[in-house]
């Protein structure tokens, strides 16, 4: 699976969690700090699947990639449903 971010997501620190404007909901939602390191990771251009940002993210914080998989495959949905990321089955995401 690969994932990208929606153009336009803006990312702000709100105390001790993040605050997350998606321009295909219009709403802001309220991430912790697992789902926001995940959407700083992403880019808008390029999709990444989603075992590449699992590596990097277990890089960045030290922990296993197992670990980090564990923590991602709990936010995906929520994510999508907040319209802050999209689901690719290519790169290319034309599904060739």
């Amino acid at each position: 699976m690969y994932v990208v971010r929606v153009s336009g997501v803006a990312l702000e620190p709100i105390g001790s969690a993040w605050a997350a404007y998606s321009p295909l909901s219009g709403e802001t939602h309220l991430l912790n700090n697992s789902s926001a390191a995940m959407l700083e990771c992403l880019s808008e251009e390029r999709p990444m699947h989603v075992d590449v940002l699992c590596t990097e993210l277990a890089a960045l914080s030290g922990m296993t990639t197992a670990e980090v998989a564990d923590i991602c495959a709990t936010s995906w949905s929520s994510l999508v449903q907040a319209g802050v990321i999209r689901v690719q089955g290519t790169p290319a995401g034309d599904g060739h």
